[in-house]
């Protein structure tokens, strides 16, 4: 029990990033700074999601990527002041994931690269918290527009 005690608050905290289900979830935009043209948003179309941006998406490939967003988890909470973490989020952001709720609550997490091969990404949600996630999480949510097309046989 005495390990609880010793925690500091942002441990104790919901390590979720967007925290959305399919109940209240509306749109996501997915904006790359480098690849303007790789972006996309996702909306709901009759009776599935597809992306607004191609006629035809792989439904399969775009449910495992919005399960992929919708529990995306931070490593850890970066404290203000962290040094190392204001030198790489003083870059622009290579991604930015917007999520927006049924209610139009937008909700935002730009993502930036580190100079090193760390294990972590950088992130800056929704009003500046700063947060690290794991890499090979952000692999799976930093996704093209052309990874959702279709082949159809």
């Amino acid at each position: 029990v005495s390990g609880i005690l010793q925690m500091n608050a942002s441990d104790w905290r919901n390590k979720r990033i967007f925290d959305f289900n399919w109940r209240n979830f509306k749109s996501l935009t997915a904006t790359y700074t480098n690849e303007p043209k790789e972006g996309f948003s996702v909306e709901m179309r009759q009776r599935y999601f597809g992306i607004r941006e191609l006629e035809k998406s792989d439904t399969t490939k775009l449910t495992d990527y919005l399960d992929a967003v919708s529990l995306l988890l931070a490593a850890r909470f970066i404290e203000p002041g962290d040094a190392a973490a204001l030198s790489v989020i003083s870059k622009r952001p290579i991604a930015r994931i917007e999520i927006k709720d049924i209610a139009d609550r937008a909700y935002t997490l730009d993502l930036f690269l580190p100079a090193d091969a760390s294990a972590e990404v950088y992130g800056r949600m929704t009003g500046g918290q700063l947060v690290t996630v794991d890499r090979d999480a952000i692999s799976s949510i930093v996704r093209r527009r052309t990874y959702f097309v279709t082949t159809d046989r």
